[in-house]
């Protein structure tokens, strides 16, 4: 697991003009973002759909180096920074494109809150967990995942920030996780081998 980027989530970059903007077909331009890039609602169109890459959401108007989400190819990146509630920049090269037709509105606010109850109330295993298996799910409904096996192109420290844990802690779940057979890495790519477990998380794995 290696990534790109490993600078301030939500610090302050001069403005981009390393944009690209590739016109398609009809009305759609693909553009393209280096890993790093600060994505602000100037630079972006409120229909703007997240084609490749990974982006970090953390805390608007602060230096802090905490992740408190993540958005994936397929979801929409003007519904969560049109509320001001998220400052975005991009952990991997990204690409984005309008999308006139959505049928599921919601679908980046409920993986907030599952973001938030996971780092709430859920042990740090469980928090791991939890993150590869709804990765997964997400990377699968765009078909960018199958057979319980995703690309994860981020380090154990850029998971540590975005769980709200240690990078020590991370990687020691991570040794466990293998030696356990929960899951088999190779190189970037994870793959569940417990999946059927995963699918509910016992109550009391819950930290209240």
């Amino acid at each position: 697991m290696t990534e790109s980027y490993s600078g301030n989530a939500c610090e302050q970059m001069p403005p981009l003009e390393t944009r690209e903007s590739v016109p398609q077909s009809g009305r759609e331009a693909i553009s393209h973002f280096p890993a790093g890039a600060l994505l602000e609602t100037q630079l972006l169109r409120c229909e703007d759909v997240l084609l490749s890459g990974w982006v970090g959401l953390g805390r608007p108007h602060t230096s802090a180096d905490d992740l408190i989400g993540v958005l994936l190819p397929g979801d929409r990146l003007g519904a969560v920074l049109d509320s001001h509630l998220c400052c975005a920049v991009a952990l991997t090269p990204v690409s984005v494109a309008p999308e006139d037709y959505r049928t599921d509105e919601a679908r980046e606010f409920r993986h907030l809150i599952r973001q938030c109850v996971r780092t709430c109330h859920f042990s740090a295993w469980d928090r791991i967990e939890d993150f590869f298996l709804e990765t997964y799910e997400r990377l699968e409904a765009v078909e960018l995942a199958s057979d319980w096996t995703f690309d994860l192109p981020l380090s154990q420290a850029t998971i540590a920030r975005i769980l709200g844990l240690s990078t020590a802690h991370v990687n020691r779940i991570i040794h466990q996780l293998r030696a356990q057979h929960h899951i088999k890495i190779a190189g970037r790519a994870i793959t569940l081998l417990t999946h059927n477990a995963l699918g509910s998380l016992p109550m009391e794995s819950c930290v209240i």
